[in-house]
């Protein structure tokens, strides 16, 4: 059992957290100075003895470098297996908080991520795990939200999307306390964009848009700048590029705003389609979800607008070339509508876009 407070946002689920305790690298061929006739192991210090008189000599001098490497050879093979025997004495906390997590003990796991605490305060593994506890004990029992929709007719968003979303009530003191340790995280290690990912979606299960929006455009601007430091969890490689990953992931953000069809949470999505753009102008979804925004509000004009660039960033996504189709009956442009559709039904990339591409052209008819 993996646990993850993303588990259903669309993220793949963790193999357990990742521990600050480095397994300790197996040492092999590793082989010390033979020991001379008569020497009984150990340091010797009677080197020295031996030195002629003439200690400035060019024999003594290669003596005396001698004696400082032999030494300092063996002052390192001891460093080396003080800290493999550091890492293997360690208390394993990563493992002990997993094993509380799949036998539902909570009072255990505290207890671990307090003695994690103590020993390791700015680990990264720590600060997730903590966060990730108070989260997961602080949605316990959370109830949504039932609030009244207002009926709309939808545009299709890129993504998973379709699916009403209803905001979750917390326990707030658990959720403030998952905010602490994760917003400490996102500081001292702002690479990682899983942690920035995480916290977003504290702040969105808090209704707390201002913050999460704030957050978003930090990591957004740090991440333009180093895009080479990135990481992902386990302080890995990023699973894609870049350039895929946040905007896709902030797409999840617009759909769940989108999915709550309040006019107030339409503004939020636009604004994070916005911010997308700014730093990835070339991504089409954001279009495609400014112009949902548009389409949302019967502005048809403004949404084709939208529509129009998204396909121009890329001429072969059949979501954006439907919509345009979708946008085109709306204008009563039938004809147009219908060079859309046979552009989705060719490029045959998505059954349900397809599907929706031969019924509308069933329903236009023919020229």
């Amino acid at each position: 059992m993996k646990y993850s407070p993303l588990a259903n946002h669309g993220y793949q689920n963790r193999n357990g957290l990742a521990s600050p305790v480095k397994e300790a690298k197996e040492i092999r061929n590793f082989y010390l100075p033979p020991l001379k006739k008569g020497d009984k192991g150990g340091f010797s210090f009677s080197l020295f003895d031996k030195i002629p008189p003439a200690s400035l000599s060019e024999s003594g001098i290669k003596l005396t470098i001698g004696f400082f490497q032999s030494r300092a050879t063996y002052l390192l093979i001891l460093f080396f297996f003080w800290v493999t025997f550091q890492a293997l004495a360690a208390p394993d906390f990563r493992n002990q908080f997993n094993g509380g997590f799949q036998q539902g003990d909570f009072s255990g796991m505290e207890a671990t991520l307090k003695d994690w605490e103590a020993s390791c305060p700015d680990d990264v593994e720590m600060l997730e795990a903590y966060g990730s506890y108070y989260y997961n004990k602080a949605k316990e029992g959370g109830l949504p939200s039932h609030d009244k929709l207002i009926p709309r007719d939808e545009l299709a968003l890129a993504g998973k999307a379709g699916k009403i979303s209803f905001p979750i009530r917390f326990d707030r003191q658990g959720m403030l306390k998952a905010e602490d340790y994760w917003k400490k995280a996102v500081r001292l290690y702002p690479w990682r964009l899983d942690l920035c990912f995480w916290l977003a979606h504290l702040y969105q299960d808090m209704d707390n848009f201002e913050d999460q929006y704030q957050l978003l455009a930090e990591s957004l601007q740090y991440a333009d700048k180093h895009r080479k430091k990135l990481r992902w969890e386990n302080n890995t490689d990023l699973p894609e590029k870049a350039s895929k990953l946040i905007p896709e992931s902030l797409q999840s953000f617009e759909n769940h705003y989108f999915g709550q069809q309040k006019i107030e949470s339409d503004e939020k999505a636009f604004r994070l389609a916005k911010l997308i753009i700014t730093f990835f102008p070339n991504h089409p979804a954001a279009y495609n979800s400014m112009a949902a925004y548009y389409w949302y509000k019967n502005d048809w004009e403004h949404a084709l607008k939208y529509l129009i660039i998204a396909n121009r960033k890329d001429p072969q996504d059949s979501l954006v070339l439907n919509n345009i189709g979708n946008i085109m009956v709306k204008l009563n442009q039938r004809k147009e509508a219908k060079v859309y559709y046979r552009k989705v039904v060719k490029l045959n990339q998505d059954e349900e876009f397809v599907a929706n591409a031969k019924k509308r052209l069933e329903e236009l008819g023919e020229d």
